[in-house]
């Protein structure tokens, strides 16, 4: 008989992820265009915009992730949220780029602590046989609210402005961290003998992050402009995009949650890298409404599969006293992609003069992650092989 994995205080937990990644998301439809058409930005200075808070989290997130190894997953959860809430008001009053790119920093140190906290908060309340597939309702609220957050946002910019967008996302952090105090793990008498980590990076998380980075900066060019270009070819209907990939993603999150812990690693991932591609490509070079729809569905199908297989090779790498540490420099790749990725893919849609570039760069990429991703995440998946026979012969 499986063990139980959606208890109440797993529920609740995930839903603080939800409102988290809820309020992150509200903003990504409405940054771009307020920094390009309020402010008089260019591409380079949208992807600047949206990109640069990953950019300051990846560099923090192995610092501050090892804390909750130490302090528990509660500390850095509310923690992390009220930042963020904080980097979202100080959007309101900002006239210029240079005081957007100050917020996003600041929004940056919370998201630091906050996605490490609740990553690990799901896996220390799942069973371990099970830790696949708690990924996958995790990445549920992840994906989710990058996908419902943005049709919030654009309805909310639509009807009151974006002022009431940060306003918005500021609640939902503090909804996150009222979530977060409820019921996420608190330290344990264990956390007291946890040493500081000697290495900035845990080994067990730097090539499936490698991986998970190299495709999720193609990510971070759709998200970054994919509104923008949607208004360019005519698309009528605000949010198409983000509605289709947030209907993709959820589906699919529910589904078929098991698949992480039934689908070799490596074959996951080379399919999920393998769809992104295909989906990006379709868009970038169509043009049209249909390319949009069908590129946004195929792109969302490899979003989908993307992280829980990579994420659970990491978790059962590491010991259960190092987890937060794993799974911090884990998650830095998703900063570093979100930050470069958004930047690097907005340089390409200024050289060649159309966001069409933008799309069909983050194609290449996820073409040549799912040639490579075999050689690069092999020795890892044979890690968290060897680990697990060792603890079933104990």
């Amino acid at each position: 008989m499986a063990s139980r994995l959606v208890t109440p205080r797993f529920a609740v937990v995930t839903l603080a992820a939800l409102a988290y990644f809820i309020a992150i998301a509200a903003v990504l439809p409405v940054l771009p265009v307020f920094v390009e058409t309020d402010l008089g930005g260019s591409s380079f200075e949208v992807g600047l915009s949206v990109g640069i808070m990953g950019v300051s989290a990846a560099l923090l997130r192995p610092i501050l992730g090892a804390i909750g190894d130490r302090k528990g997953r509660r500390f850095v959860m509310m923690t992390g949220a009220l930042i963020v809430g904080l980097g979202m008001l100080l959007l309101i009053p900002a006239q210029s780029v240079a005081v957007i790119v100050v917020a996003r920093l600041i929004t940056g140190i919370g998201e630091a602590f906050t996605f490490v906290g609740a990553a690990a908060a799901a896996q220390d309340l799942a069973p371990e046989d099970r830790r696949g597939e708690a990924a996958s309702y995790f990445s549920l609220a992840i994906y989710g609210g990058l996908a419902l957050g943005p049709l919030i946002g654009a309805s909310l910019d639509d009807a009151a402005g974006p002022d009431a967008v940060w306003l918005f996302a500021a609640i939902m952090c503090v909804v996150s961290a009222v979530l977060a105090r409820i019921a996420a793990p608190g330290p344990t008498p264990e956390m007291a003998d946890v040493e500081r980590p000697s290495t900035f990076l845990h080994h067990a998380a730097i090539r499936p992050g490698a991986v998970l980075g190299l495709v999720l900066m193609a990510q971070a060019g759709f998200v970054s402009f994919i509104q923008l270009y949607s208004d360019d070819i005519g698309i009528s209907i605000g949010g198409l995009a983000f509605l289709v990939f947030a209907v993709v993603v959820v589906t699919l999150r529910l589904v078929a949650a098991k698949v992480p812990d039934q689908v070799p690693t490596i074959r996951l991932a080379r399919f999920a890298a393998t769809c992104s591609a295909t989906g990006l490509a379709i868009i970038g070079l169509t043009r049209s409404t249909v390319g949009v729809v069908i590129g946004t569905m195929i792109h969302a199908v490899g979003q989908t599969f993307l992280f829980p297989g990579l994420f659970k090779v990491v978790v059962d790498t590491a010991s259960e006293r190092s987890r937060s540490h794993a799974i911090a420099t884990f998650s830095m790749f998703f900063d570093l992609a979100t930050g470069l990725g958004g930047i690097a893919l907005g340089l390409a849609a200024d050289g060649f003069g159309t966001e069409s570039a933008a799309f069909l760069a983050g194609a290449g990429l996820c073409g040549m992650t799912a040639v490579l991703v075999g050689p690069i995440v092999g020795p890892a998946v044979r890690a968290a092989d060897e680990r697990a026979a060792i603890g079933a012969d104990g």
